[in-house]
């Protein structure tokens, strides 16, 4: 997790630590762009293909991980 903690950070570029419970909300940085790139990092990282009604569903940097992991 601390691994892809690092990585999710690197996405964003934000100011707000994150969490496995971070709510993705309170992430200003959480936007479409954000998005692309987790798509991203997902497949190129973890070899998991991710869509955007994945992402819709997830509300913490927790379910972030879990589509990855």
């Amino acid at each position: 997790m601390d691994n892809f903690l690092e990585q999710l950070a690197g996405i964003l570029d934000t100011d707000v630590p994150l969490t496995p419970d971070t709510l993705l909300k309170n992430v200003p940085e959480w936007d479409s762009l954000a998005w692309l790139h987790f798509m991203t990092l997902a497949d190129d990282t973890y070899g998991k293909e991710v869509t955007g009604d994945d992402l819709i569903r997830c509300l913490t940097v927790r379910q972030l991980f879990e589509l990855v992991s």
